[in-house]
Order: structure tokens, then C-alpha cells, then sequence
């Protein structure tokens, strides 16, 4: 086994050498002595290929603020046997609790474009009140205010949407009180349906 990592890494060195473009003049090793060999130098690294997106793992302010804050769950999902979802460790008894933020937003963005398509909830009226067993008038009103739009206007949820974005944000400041992410989480976690 020894011998075979040797020689790997004697034939990735000896690989690696043909890469280089600039050459300076090295002394001869050989047993023999005397004159000069070429050894490959070079300034520049190869490029390495751009990264894949990152999602944000950071942890948000646990132990603090709204329970949908503290559980990385800001549209207050419910935990249920039935369902597995993206980036979910468990739950605290009531509700889901996710690895990181945008986690959770995906899951707001998940429920909300599902119940356009499966449900024909087309307006914010009856997107809100079929996420909300309680206060409806109230989140409706306020989510429609946010938005800028009628509560009855029929509208498409399409991925990666500015009415998609402003719908799951006025939904996060219902929800705990706060909306805390950056533009950025917001879109990650939208992105990611």
C-alpha cells in the first residue's frame, strides 16, 4: 500500500511539472555531476472552478426572540410525522425546527407555491387563511398590505419572484414580530425550491 501512495505521488508531481510555463535553470542532481536542468516554475495558481451556492448555515439568534426565530422556522410550520422535510432536525413538540434559516424559508416558499398549484389558492386571501387557522383577517390584511396588492388579486408564485420574495417576507414579520434575514437569506432560501 505504501509503495502504490509513493508512487501516486511521484506520478502527480512528475504530472504537475509539464503544467508550469516558466522554467529556471536548477542544478543537476544526477550522480554524474556537472551541468544545469530545467525545472518548471510558475507564478500563477491554475483556476479552480467557481464554488456551488453555500447555503447559510449560520445560526441565528438562538435562545432568543420569536419561537419561529429561535426554531429557524419563521412561517411557524408545524411538525408532523408525515412529512420530511429539507433541512429539518426534529421539532420543539408543536413545531418544526430547521438547521439554519433558509431552511425554514424554503419551507415557506415550498407550502405557499404548492397551495397555488394543488389547491388553486390564487389570491392572498386564500393563501393566508389556508396557513393561518387564527387571526386571518388581521394576516390577511396585514401580509396584503405588505405586499402592496389586494387580498382578492388573483396572482402567480413563480420561483425567484419579487411577489414571492414580499409574500414570504410579510409572512416571517407576522409570524414572530420581526423580519431579521438579510435580502440575501431570503433569496437563498427561496432559490432553493
Amino acid at each position: 500500500m505504501t509503495t502504490l501512495l509513493g508512487l501516486l505521488v511521484a506520478l502527480a508531481g512528475a504530472v504537475g511539472l509539464y503544467r508550469y510555463r516558466d522554467r529556471v535553470p536548477a542544478p543537476d542532481l544526477s550522480p554524474t555531476g556537472g551541468g544545469q536542468s530545467e525545472i518548471p516554475l510558475t507564478t500563477k495558481a491554475p483556476k479552480l472552478p467557481d464554488p456551488p451556492p453555500r447555503v447559510d448555515t449560520t445560526p441565528g439568534p438562538v435562545g432568543t426572540g420569536a419561537r419561529g426565530i429561535r426554531n429557524h422556522n419563521p412561517g411557524n410550520i408545524k411538525y408532523s410525522v408525515l412529512n420530511s422535510w429539507l433541512g429539518q432536525i426534529g421539532s420543539d413538540g408543536v413545531f418544526i425546527k430547521f438547521s439554519s434559516p433558509t431552511y425554514g424559508i424554503r419551507a415557506i416558499a415550498k407550502l405557499l407555491v404548492n397551495y397555488q398549484r394543488m389547491y388553486g389558492k390564487d389570491t392572498i386571501r386564500k393563501l393566508i387563511t389556508r396557513w393561518s387557522e387564527t387571526d386571518q383577517t388581521a394576516y390577511v390584511d396585514f401580509v396584503a398590505k405588505s405586499v402592496g396588492i389586494s387580498p382578492d388579486q388573483p396572482i402567480t408564485l413563480v420561483k425567484g419572484t419579487e411577489l414571492l420574495r414580499r409574500l414570504v417576507t410579510a409572512i416571517i414579520r407576522f409570524e414572530n414580530g420581526q423580519q431579521p434575514y438579510s435580502i440575501i437569506t431570503i433569496n437563498t432560501g427561496i432559490s432553493m425550491l
